[in-house]
């Protein structure tokens, strides 16, 4: 009875590593963060900006550019009030007290000759969002452009803290309007929080239904659970 037990343990693991697998695999990747940059905004209005070509091997948009701006600045001790570093597979975005900023991500093909399918063959449904820090939770607002400049955008609110990595999603169907999310051109992605909040992001990309991920995990673990009794 043990030794079945715990093949069945085994089988069941196994099978959870395959859904994680298959959540990966299904994954279309905007961005992953690999590379070394840091922006400073220093008092209100500042802007500080940086633009990528090919930034990373995952990242099919081709081009991307990150805006920081503090849009108030009521810090007294001056320096650097608003930062957003990327680094080691992570954007770090920090607000010292009484500074309000934004952080605008821009994936685009300059040449417009290769729209991004972020359905992913009609697979993908949702964006979704690694969150490994937030202390107050932030907003963010994505505008979505087709080949044909239509527009879609949506608003997705994390309106709670994460102390360890959560994964976010917010569905295609919660966008409005007439953009064709298989012949994107353009994603904006505006990022804003609270006065003097901290957050900390590791990837971001397009993925299925989690749902539907969930059931093929729990399929497998039906299977392998049906194979023990067969034995």
């Amino acid at each position: 009875m043990e030794n079945n037990m715990f093949t069945l343990g085994k089988k069941i693991g196994f099978a959870a590593l395959l859904a994680l697998s298959a959540t990966s695999a299904n994954a279309l990747v905007l961005d992953s963060f690999n590379y070394d940059v840091d922006l400073i905004a220093d008092g209100a209005g500042t802007v500080d900006t940086a633009t990528f070509t090919s930034v990373t091997d995952t990242t099919p948009a081709g081009d991307v550019t990150y805006t920081l701006t503090n849009a108030a600045d009521a810090n007294s001790f001056g320096g650097i009030t608003t930062n957003a570093s990327f680094s080691g597979g992570q954007l770090v975005y920090a607000e010292k007290p009484a500074v309000d900023g934004s952080l605008l991500l821009e994936y685009f093909d300059a040449d417009a000759t290769s729209p991004i399918d972020l359905t992913d063959a009609g697979v993908s449904t949702n964006f979704y969002f690694d969150v490994d820090f937030a202390d107050v939770g932030f907003t963010l607002d994505i505008t979505v452009t087709d080949a044909f400049s239509n527009t879609s955008t949506a608003q997705y609110i994390l309106d709670h803290t994460v102390t360890s990595s959560e994964r976010v999603f917010l569905s295609f169907a919660d966008f409005t309007g007439t953009a064709n999310f298989a012949l994107v051109t353009n994603i904006d992605g505006l990022v804003n929080s609270n006065p003097g909040s901290d957050l900390i992001l590791s990837e971001v990309g397009t993925i299925p239904e989690p749902a539907t991920l969930a059931v093929f995990g729990l399929g497998l673990i039906g299977f392998a659970a049906s194979r023990r009794k067969k034995s």
